[in-house]
């Protein structure tokens, strides 16, 4: 009888072994990559107290560092951000400011599925559509020198890029979409075609 007790044990704990190789791989593949932001995106059109609407989104920053010279001509490095606004109007559409434009990749299996940088699609508004990849493209003239009198003033046009996830559409009680659950990645610094 104990022999038989030892091996019906020693059965059962070889059958529940896993395969820790595959569910790593798994897992890994479409973990979010670092520095992922996840938010809810309301779609509510408010009103301020002047009578304007506006849809409230989300900011979303760009750090960057230039050179400030003072009357003294001393360099300090300093530390600033940029930003756009990203929303999510009463038409479901993504809508962004300060931006110069937003594409859609189509279907992805995650954040990390949006990396390339599409060549063409770009718009000021586009369709929210759960499961869909989105690339923001941000064009400006950053300050790479500041003088403190400013006539000597040096930028440069960069260009820098957000990637956008939809897991979902926000529902209420009624199953009316009141907004989007979406992951974003902001500087990202696209794969080279």
């Amino acid at each position: 009888m104990a022999t038989f007790i030892v091996a019906i044990t020693t059965l059962s704990l070889t059958s529940c072994v896993i395969d820790d190789s595959m569910e790593q791989t798994n897992t890994k593949s479409n973990q979010d990559p670092e520095g992922t932001t996840v938010i809810n995106l309301r779609n509510d059109r408010l009103i301020n107290r002047y009578g304007d609407y506006y849809y409230q989104g989300v900011n979303i920053r760009i750090p960057y560092s230039y050179k400030y010279v003072d009357i003294n001509n001393i360099e300090t490095e300093k530390e600033s951000e940029y930003g756009f606004d990203l929303y999510m109007n009463q038409s479901n559409n993504f809508t962004i400011s300060y931006a110069t434009a937003i594409a859609s990749i189509g279907a992805v299996s995650g954040l990390s599925g949006v990396n390339l940088i599409p060549s063409e699609g770009w718009s000021r508004e586009v369709a929210v559509v759960p499961g869909n990849g989105y690339v923001v493209k941000i064009e400006w003239n950053q300050p790479l020198v500041l003088y403190y009198d400013s006539k000597n003033n040096r930028y440069d046009n960069v260009e820098y890029h957000a990637r956008i996830y939809v897991v979902d559409y926000l529902e209420d009680t009624t199953g009316g979409i009141i907004g989007a659950v979406i992951k974003y990645q902001c500087p990202w610094t696209p794969n080279k075609k």
